[in-house]
Order: C-alpha cells, then sequence, then structure tokens
C-alpha cells in the first residue's frame, strides 16, 4: 500500500512539473514575439508560417509552427520605423492551439462564416473533409477588434471554405 503511495506521489509531481514546464514554454513563446516587429515572416526566427491572411487594412493572422506547436500570431500593420513610407507588422497577440494531427485537421485562417454571413475576424480548427466546406468544426476564435486579442468563441453556426478541396477543383 506504502509502495502504490510513493508511486502515485511521484507520478503526480511529475505530471505537474511537465504541464509547469509547457507553461513556461508558451509563457516564453509570447514573451520572445509580442512586440515584435518584422516586414516578413521569415524574419521570426525558429517558427514557420503555415499559412497567412490579412484580416482587414490594420490586422493580419498567421498560423505559426514551432517544433509539433501550432500558433495563431494576430499582428497589427504599422508604419516603418526605419522608413515613414513603409510598413512593419507588430505581433500583438498570440494563441496557442490545442494538439492536433494535421493529416485529420486543418487550422482555417480565411473564409469562414457564421449562419452564411462571411466573417474574416473567425478563424476555426476543423476536421478535414472531401467537400467545398468545412463544416465539422473542433474550435473557433475570433478577433475582438477593440482589444486587438484573439478569444475564444462559439462553433455554432461556423463553417469554413476548404481550400485544400478547391484546389483539387481547379486543378
Amino acid at each position: 500500500m506504502i509502495k502504490k503511495c510513493v508511486l502515485l506521489a511521484i507520478c503526480v509531481l511529475f505530471s505537474k512539473r511537465e504541464i509547469f514546464a509547457q507553461s513556461q514554454n508558451n509563457t516564453n513563446l509570447r514573451n520572445q514575439y509580442l512586440g515584435v516587429r518584422y516586414k516578413d515572416y521569415r524574419e521570426l526566427r525558429e517558427l514557420t508560417k503555415v499559412n497567412s491572411n490579412m484580416i482587414n487594412l490594420h490586422y493580419g493572422i498567421a498560423l505559426m509552427k514551432k517544433e509539433d506547436k501550432h500558433f495563431l500570431f494576430l499582428s497589427r500593420f504599422e508604419n516603418s520605423e526605419n522608413h515613414s513610407d513603409d510598413f512593419q507588422l507588430k505581433v500583438i497577440d498570440i494563441k496557442e492551439i490545442p494538439k492536433f494531427n494535421e493529416f485529420y485537421h486543418c487550422v482555417s485562417v480565411k473564409g469562414c462564416s457564421q449562419n452564411g454571413k462571411n466573417d474574416p475576424t473567425l478563424f476555426a480548427l476543423a476536421v478535414i473533409e472531401p467537400q467545398k466546406y468545412l463544416t465539422k468544426i473542433v474550435k473557433v476564435w475570433k478577433l475582438d477588434k477593440p482589444t486587438g486579442k484573439i478569444l475564444d468563441y462559439t462553433s455554432s453556426g461556423v463553417k469554413c471554405i476548404n481550400h485544400s478541396q478547391l484546389a483539387l477543383v481547379s486543378e
């Protein structure tokens, strides 16, 4: 009985340490990139851009990948610090996406709608389907323009254009 209790205590300690370490890594990533100004995503070292979209004249969204983790990077268009007639993007929010299998799921950063109304401020994690629209939505986020934050949002009535299916149709 004592061996079981000791073993359970050790397992709990290691799992808490792993959760804390994962939380620290996400905090470090936020601290490393929040406020960073860049002209091209390639300037964001250690990250790979998977997909991106210009939301409007003020904001851009990018699906970024670091190792096996995915993140939504919200950036605001600003005047360049170096050239007054040029622009830069400034990272203003970062949202970690729950772990998913890239073979079965995708993250849509453009072409989402709710109840038939197009909404460029919606981003979704969806199950890949062999049809024009992704309707099996796992998670949704929305840009809150007044705060400049990416917020969790309801998936009710949300669907997104299946861009991989459109590529197959146009070939």
